[in-house]
């Protein structure tokens, strides 16, 4: 059988009706041409009930060999799918009838062409189609498409991919099986969290690909929790040629951008990654993230060349005359005009032209050397069941029934999303029709249009794995989730470094980023730590008042020293003032390490002076305290009360308790710096101390502190009457002050 000219074997006052057996499906169906159009259904489909699917593609279109082979390829995947709908029985108790009508049946133009379009859709649902399969252009499908909304009539799509087709106000009984652009978001996002960015920044070309897809990349991030560091869009239709270089600059200037989407096609995204080269910012610290295919490498390699050769002319002197009256140009029409002419300026031309970084050329395998990265439709599907079905089958089938299908055919992905549009539309008839405990009236109301509230996109999500993957569509008509391959230019060529089926990640090959490393950059901004350091006015300060009270403690160690027989020194004891002066030098120390960068070091000097100093400044001081409080209220005493023997000995009993859990802990204990997060630019480094023991022993040092503190305030309280007229004493004060 010839695909529109079927050989009749029988005339009727209507048409012709040939005859045919698929042997494959053990399915035979008759074909017949009336009214324009031509209608298969089964040669006996019993009582069933017949549903009507329309199918509107351009069959007699010849100009454009792609567009041919998607329509005549795409119609057979469909009739091979209606074959093994109505053999099965996939809808209890009716069968599929497809009703083909050619949307492109003159080679017209302009408003007829448009008007032969309408008329051809207007034809199937007079035909009392309950379903429409169709168009492959998107400005097509959209003239059908509003049709078949405005009478609740669900149509389907394998190659439109137009994102003003998801807008629900006017196309909301339309979906589609091809992914659209939207996904590259997804797919982009879904690898930075492989990567594990927790930060990205957008560079978006501002035209409607650049402004949707940049959109839906921001609510997407921040649904996800990825934060949007800044964004900024780029090569207007309207922008003066001076602004591109600018624009491009607002966003790459900021440290904060290392994470780059770039949500550009063609020629806005080679004049991206060419000024990005240019500025140094393919460097380690950056990725770059084409969300959609990157031009193709050897035209990125030619834009390069003229870079350099208009920086080489700029080096040799040369100028460019006119290049003021280029500057106000906007983009489109200069581009427009370098394509048919050659005579004008690209933006890439002029950033070449006016950039102050014309000494050094861009060498194109340095600066592509890896950190970019982009996706591309189209995966191979071979392991997967649905497809490998698929494929077996149509391999099997007779090419005079199925052109483009055969032996030596290979199923391609827009068979698997023709095939899916008539399975996933007969699933959702089918589980209406299931559902229902009266199946004959729910086949009757199907058949007559009156159940057109139940078939938005979303009643088409029937768990049913397609042969292009997972088939779930959202609340817009648009798949959900996609297949993809993951591109990562490695040496100024593309690698596939991984797949995305079904919206999961899997990374087959290690990422290589710039200079061909393989370790991925952080993606964090630059910070700024906040600890005083040595070389902050703050630290500065600490260091001054630590070195002042250091010097302090020996002078006053040395003055107690050579005047330890006055009375005050005498009673006071001058190793008890030694011992109290040596745990301040102590305390001081810990001060001093503590305003350092904080290294793992200081993690063990600083805890260690700090339990000595505090040890034996709260030992001397709640000693001399309990010295005048028992020397005040016993007036016959003719002694001292704490020898300086048992002074040491209560010190270093104190001493030995805290060194032993010192000993104990620190060794015992995982010492570590961490930095820790204070806003976006900013970070502390702090010690972590991890281990069984730490608990414990950090309660036992803290228990003899407290136990000494707890001595000493009681011994303040209680010594705070002395009378002022008892100068030996009078210390008392000064220590109940300090405690």
């Amino acid at each position: 059988m010839s695909f529109l000219n079927d050989d009749p074997v029988e005339h009727t006052n209507v048409g012709r009706i040939a005859y045919y057996t698929d042997e494959v499906h053990n399915y035979e169906f008759r074909v017949e041409h009336k009214n324009g159009s031509t209608v298969i259904s089964p040669r006996e489909p019993g009582e069933r009930v017949e549903l009507k699917i329309g199918i509107l593609l351009p069959f007699h279109q010849t100009s454009d060999n792609v567009t041919r082979e998607l329509t005549i390829s795409g119609t057979s995947a469909i009739r091979m799918a209606a074959a093994e709908i109505n053999t099965q029985q996939r809808i209890p108790g009716a069968y599929v009838t497809l009703i083909e009508k050619d949307s492109f049946p003159q080679p017209l133009e302009g408003q007829e062409a448009i008007t032969q379009a309408v008329v051809s859709a207007i034809s199937l649902v007079q035909q009392g189609v309950i379903g429409v399969i169709g168009d492959i252009s998107s400005s097509w499908t959209a003239l059908s498409a509003l049709i078949t909304s405005t009478l609740e009539i669900p149509q389907c799509s394998f190659t439109a991919i137009a994102s003003s087709l998801a807008d629900r106000s006017q196309y909301s009984y339309f979906y589609r099986t091809i992914p659209t652009d939207l996904l590259y978001a997804d797919a982009a996002l879904s690898f930075v969290a492989t990567q594990g960015w927790p930060y990205i920044s957008l560079l978006y070309s501002n035209d409607d690909y650049g402004n949707q897809l940049s959109q839906y990349a921001v609510m997407k991030a921040k649904s996800q929790g990825i934060l949007i560091n800044g964004y900024q869009s780029f090569y207007g239709e309207s922008d003066p040629l001076h602004q591109v270089p600018d624009d491009i600059d607002e966003l790459l200037s900021n440290p904060n951008s290392r994470i780059v989407f770039v949500v550009a096609q063609d020629e806005a995204m080679t004049t991206a990654l060419i000024a990005a080269a240019n500025k140094g910012y393919m460097n380690s610290d950056h990725v770059w993230i084409s969300l959609g295919p990157l031009p193709d490498t050897t035209d990125i390699q030619s834009s390069i060349n003229d870079f350099n050769s208009i920086l080489k002319s700029r080096q040799q002197g040369q100028t460019h005359q006119q290049l003021d009256w280029y500057a106000n140009s906007d983009v489109a029409s200069e581009s427009l005009q370098k394509n048919q002419t050659g005579n004008s300026m690209r933006a890439i031309d002029y950033i070449a032209w006016t950039t102050p970084e014309y000494q050094q050329m861009i060498d194109y395998p340095t600066a592509f050397s890896g950190g970019i990265f982009s996706f591309a439709l189209g995966i191979n599907l071979t392991g997967y069941g649905p497809f490998d079905q698929l494929q077996h089958t149509w391999s099997q089938l007779d090419p005079q029934l199925y052109p483009f299908a055969g032996n030596t055919s290979q199923a391609s992905s827009n068979v698997a999303m023709a095939y899916s549009c008539l399975w996933s539309m007969a699933d959702g008839f089918r589980k209406i029709v299931s559902g229902s405990s009266n199946m004959t009236q729910m086949l009757n109301q199907l058949v007559t249009r009156q159940l057109g509230d139940d078939f938005t996109p979303t009643a088409f999500n029937t768990g049913d794995n397609g042969p292009d993957g997972p088939m779930i569509f959202n609340e817009n008509g648009d798949r959900a989730v996609g297949n993809f391959r993951v591109l990562n230019l490695q040496h100024g060529q593309e690698t596939q470094i991984g797949t995305i089926f079904g919206g999961k990640i899997n990374i087959t090959e290690t990422p290589v980023y710039y200079g061909g490393s393989l370790m991925a950059p952080t993606g964090l901004p630059a910070k700024t730590c906040i600890n005083p350091g040595y070389h902050t006015p703050i630290s500065l300060v600490i260091v001054a008042f630590t070195a002042f009270g250091m010097f302090m403690a020996l002078l006053a160690a040395f003055l107690i020293t050579i005047r330890r027989r006055h009375l005050v020194s005498s009673i006071s004891s001058v190793l008890s003032c030694l011992l109290e002066l040596l745990g301040f030098l102590f305390l001081y120390t810990s001060v001093f390490f503590f305003s350092a960068d904080r290294t793992l070091m200081d993690c063990f000097v600083i805890p260690v002076t700090f339990h000595i100093g505090y040890t034996l400044l709260l030992g001397c001081l709640s000693l001399k305290l309990y010295r005048i409080y028992a020397v005040h209220n016993n007036i016959y005493l003719k002694k001292p009360i704490v020898t300086d023997r048992q002074l040491i000995r209560v010190c270093l009993g104190g001493l030995i308790i805290t060194g032993i859990a010192l000993v104990i802990w620190l060794p015992a204990t995982e010492v570590q710096t961490i930095s820790v997060p204070v806003t976006l630019t900013t970070y502390f480094v702090r010690c972590d101390y991890e281990g069984g023991v730490h608990s414990m022993l950090v309660a036992l040092i803290t228990l003899v502190a407290a136990l000494f503190l707890l001595i000493a305030v009681m011994l303040a309280i209680r010594t705070r009457a002395i009378p002022k007229n008892k100068p030996k004493y009078a210390e008392c004060r000064h220590i109940s002050l300090a405690i």
